[in-house]
């Protein structure tokens, strides 16, 4: 089965949920605004928007009955305001791949050419095409519906990856390569472009601490100029892995 999340139209009131194997949080803002027809610049909001509530999944309870609990939680927070509703979804089981050769019917297939299963039990979903890309996502089916029945068929599905998209081109350092780095407990998504902006590479992987981050920049540096890139760290510890990163590559920024 495939969802979609791609009903998205103009909006000054957005709540954003994030889902990670970790928890969920959310936030209201009352100033973004989405282009009706233009994702590529939606204006990604943060927690320095609005108001932040971060919930962590009881291990008394199966992941199915802590969504819906802390959807529940989530849904009082946004009372009876009209809001836009998306859902940032955290999971090493995604894909990006050029909308121009984006089929639907074949987005198991995308997803079998990366190892990545999808069990009976689960459900693929699609985002909406950001910068002329698809990201293809896999979540449990019975969690999902607990979001999808609270926000209603509008909700629009987004990967990390697709934050590091959006965000080209808005502050990229003009003339060079440059990597956005979107760090999210366990993992880290690394999206590479080359100074015209081309994505070169993209991939998420595990990390247990900034010295993964180090060795696959390390191995990612024998094939794309790393050493000459500018980086753009954001996410979870963003700030501590910005000290760490800038002793070994001298053009990085924390966002």
């Amino acid at each position: 089965m495939q969802e979609t999340g791609s009903n998205i139209r103009k909006s000054e009131k957005i709540l954003s949920i994030r889902l990670s194997p970790n928890g969920l949080s959310f936030w209201l803002t009352d100033t973004a605004v989405i282009p009706e027809n233009n994702l590529n610049e939606l204006s990604i909001t943060s927690p320095a928007n609005g108001r932040v509530t971060i919930r962590k999944f009881s291990a008394d309870r199966s992941m199915e009955e802590s969504v819906a609990i802390e959807m529940n939680h989530c849904m009082g927070a946004a009372g009876a305001v009209h809001y836009r509703p998306i859902l940032y979804l955290d999971t090493e089981k995604s894909v990006l791949v050029p909308a121009e050769l984006f089929q639907k019917k074949s987005a198991a297939n995308y997803l079998a050419l990366h190892n990545i299963p999808c069990r009976e039990e689960e459900t693929v979903i699609l985002s909406p095409v950001v910068r002329e890309t698809v990201a293809i996502m896999v979540c449990n089916k019975a969690v999902f519906d607990q979001i999808v029945s609270r926000t209603g068929e509008g909700l629009t599905v987004l990967s990390p990856f697709q934050y590091n998209l959006i965000r080209t081109g808005t502050t990229a350092v003009q003339g060079k390569p440059y990597l956005r780095l979107y760090l999210c407990p366990g993992r880290i998504y690394i999206t590479a472009f080359d100074a015209t902006g081309e994505q070169r590479y993209n991939d998420v992987l595990p990390i247990s601490s900034v010295a993964d981050v180090i060795y696959y920049l390390h191995r990612l540096g024998k094939t794309l100029p790393i050493a000459d890139s500018h980086l753009y760290i954001k996410g979870v510890n963003a700030a501590e892995t910005f000290v760490t990163l800038r002793r070994y590559y001298k053009s990085c920024q924390c966002e």
